[in-house]
């Protein structure tokens, strides 16, 4: 009963042959925890909660319905379509899939294009961005309010940096701001378009990147995209191109394909 490692593995290959490879275990639980599937360490393998007792059959019928690579969107019918209109509808359709599978997607974008990619990503799936690089400072600014900090010396400590005295205060102001974002953000309703966080890595701020991931494995979750500008070196998009997102495994991870920005749009 349930599935073996092995058997994830195997499945996703088959049915998603272009998908990078999975884990192992430890880090394959998180994974298989989002997608309602715990592991029982005494058949060693992945069942849902609270059904030791399921048939093999079951159990590998859920995880037909909920493994993240399986799309229920069939692929089009390329044979007169671009290569650019395949790498585009094959992106839109990895949009839909991660919707209605309540996933995170760290969506790795070319900086020259990264605010026309803002902009058709909230087109394409119905929302308003949201930069949290001004939901921070907003946030930042309430702290400062509540505990009348002058923004001079936030300012100061600002522009002396890393090397500067204050710069440690600053860091907790800005961990202070980050719990009230990470806590307006999961009490909105999604799907969430999150984009411009420069200012985590500026700050070195980690807690509202692993709220976020760990926010999609609630029941009441919905999609959350984070869209980082940052150069393809392979691997999951690190912010600024060096700080990197805590808790995402290769398949929470893409790029957003030249084809699917429309850059003459945006020049017209």
């Amino acid at each position: 009963a349930g599935l073996s490692p092995e058997d994830v593995r195997r499945k996703v290959a088959a049915r998603y042959p272009e998908a990078a490879p999975l884990p192992g275990r430890p880090a394959l639980d998180g994974l298989m925890a989002e997608l309602k599937l715990d592991w029982d360490e005494a058949s060693g393998r992945y069942r849902p909660p609270g059904e030791a007792g399921v048939t093999s059959s079951a159990s590998t019928s859920y995880a037909s319905r909920h493994l993240p690579t399986f799309s229920v969107h069939p692929r089009p019918d390329t044979a007169n379509l671009s290569q650019a209109d395949v790498e585009r509808a094959d992106f839109e359709r990895s949009l839909r899939v991660a919707v209605e599978q309540r996933a995170f997607r760290a969506l790795g974008v070319n900086p020259a294009y990264a605010f026309e990619a803002e902009a058709d990503l909230g087109r394409a799936l119905g929302v308003t961005p949201q930069p949290l690089d001004a939901l921070l400072l907003a946030a930042m600014k309430g702290v400062m309010a509540d505990k009348n900090i002058r923004p001079a010396v936030v300012h100061a400590a600002d522009r002396e940096g890393p090397g500067g005295p204050a710069w440690g205060r600053l860091l907790q102001l800005m961990r202070l701001a980050e719990r009230r974002v990470l806590a307006d953000l999961t009490a909105q309703p999604g799907p969430h378009l999150l984009t411009r966080p420069g200012l985590l890595a500026r700050y070195r701020l980690t807690a509202l990147l692993e709220g976020l991931v760990a926010r999609v494995q609630d029941d009441d979750a919905e999609a959350i995209f984070l869209l980082v500008p940052c150069h393809d070196y392979g691997g999951a998009p690190q912010i600024n191109d060096r700080h990197p997102i805590p808790g995402i495994l290769s398949v929470h991870a893409q790029r957003v394909p030249r084809a699917f920005v429309r850059l003459d749009d945006a020049a017209a």
